[in-house]
């Protein structure tokens, strides 16, 4: 497994993205000596929001309050650090998208505690459109994002305090690793949503809308990023991984109630049982993957079936690829 720079992990990460707003602060952090080879370190933590408290996102006028979950929303971190001491912090969120204000918060708190702050910090969501909102940095977009407006105070204070307390965890426990990256291509498990629009770009030639063009005018690359961590026994083993894949979380209809993952629980729980069945790791292994490139790459849902059944076929369809 070869052992790669933090700077060609973000430049990977980059890859995956189709813009960027991420805007920059200085805090100063913790002097800490550098150590002399590759750390990593780890952690999942629950951040599903109570009944009746929240409308899912996505939607816009359409969305509907979550009135429960069917499967719960999760944050991973992933800390890591390189062997001239330049560390990152990934963060994974069950979400429906990143939120300015939430990386400043949380690079604020982290400074106090580690040596991550909002210079070496991403938040990346998987755009469950099941997921909730109301904790943006803009009010424009707290207002259109689902039927409700305002500000989710609580939430927002409740995410602070979950994921700052995995990532100082994942600090504190911060162990010798190894780190190897990969890139997959997936077919048939997503679509153009809007194939007309897209013959409308003057790079796009071909102005076909037949069928299969639907299918294949698609990101399809899958990029994954492994972790393996030095045990006791001085032996290395699944630590973490984190993947990026292009996919809307609408395999779900907009009049769904419950909180959840969409497709990306499928992937998730997937990945993680096939992990601890082939390796048997001695310690809990924290697997998620996150949306690359936005635009209009939507489940292959087939027609009039919206619903679990659908989430769990592609979701699952999309995890055995790796």
């Amino acid at each position: 497994m070869r052992r790669l720079p933090l700077v060609i992990i973000l430049a990977i990460l980059a890859a995956c993205s189709e813009y960027s707003t991420t805007t920059t602060y200085h805090v100063k952090s913790l002097d800490i000596t550098p150590p002399k080879r590759f750390m990593a370190g780890a952690e999942t933590v629950d951040i599903t929001p109570p009944p009746g408290y929240l409308p899912r996102s996505g939607y816009a006028t359409w969305s509907t309050m979550g009135e429960g979950f069917r499967t719960r929303l999760y944050t991973r971190v992933y800390y890591l650090r390189d062997n001239d001491g330049d560390s990152q912090l990934i963060v994974q969120t069950d979400l429906a998208s990143g939120s300015r204000i939430l990386h400043t918060k949380l690079g604020e708190t982290l400074a106090k505690h580690t040596d991550i702050n909002t210079s070496n910090l991403t938040i990346t969501a998987t755009h469950s459109h099941s997921a909730p909102g109301q904790i943006l940095g803009s009010q424009f977009y707290n207002k259109h994002i689902s039927h409700k407006s305002g500000f989710a105070s609580g939430y927002f204070d409740f995410l602070i305090e979950q994921i700052s307390t995995a990532a100082i965890k994942a600090y504190k426990e911060q162990r010798p690793a190894k780190l190897a990256t990969g890139k997959i291509d997936v077919w048939g498990q997503t679509r153009n949503r809007s194939i007309q629009a897209h013959i409308e770009n003057k790079n796009v030639r071909n102005k076909s809308t037949a069928d299969n063009r639907t299918f294949h005018r698609i990101n399809p690359s899958l990029y994954m990023v492994r972790i393996d961590g030095l045990t006791e026994n001085n032996q290395y083993e699944p630590m973490a991984a984190f993947a990026s894949f292009s996919i809307h979380g609408t395999a779900l209809p907009q009049q769904e109630t419950l909180f959840n993952a969409d497709v990306w629980a499928y992937i998730h729980k997937d990945w993680e049982q096939f992990v601890n069945r082939t390796y048997q790791p001695s310690q809990a292994v924290h697997v998620s993957a996150f949306e690359g490139t936005h635009g209009d790459v939507a489940p292959a849902s087939r027609f009039g079936m919206l619903g679990y059944i659908e989430a769990r076929r592609i979701g699952q369809g999309i995890a055995k690829k790796p």
